[in-house]
């Protein structure tokens, strides 16, 4: 018997990720759907309405993510300071992931 049919045996889930075969983003997909997020798909798409006059919609690379009222933007992109700080302002927490092997 196979290790993994015995984990799978003892109610546990198994994700496998295998590095190189996989974007970065497919990867975190793959773990936001098994660890059953709450999560927009890329490209992630943020509107906040500040009033009659001041609305304001953003896309931006990566992935959505909402658990206990909160909103988190997980992406591999370079976010501005600018935009940054508005997303921040409208309690956006901002996780930014890359490959290990990248040097930025």
């Amino acid at each position: 018997m196979r290790i993994t049919s015995i984990i799978e045996q003892q109610g546990f889930k198994l994700l496998q990720i295998n590095p190189g075969t996989d974007s970065l983003d497919e990867t975190a997909g793959r773990i936001l759907e098994f660890c059953g997020a709450d999560f927009q798909p890329p490209p992630a798409e943020l509107s906040f309405d500040q009033g009659s006059r001041k609305n304001v919609s953003l896309t931006v690379p990566g992935y959505v993510v909402k658990s206990q009222g909160k909103i988190t933007l997980l992406t591999s992109a370079e976010i501005e300071q600018s935009i940054a700080g508005f997303l921040q302002e409208m309690d956006v927490t901002i996780i930014k992931y890359q490959n290990i092997n990248d040097n930025n």
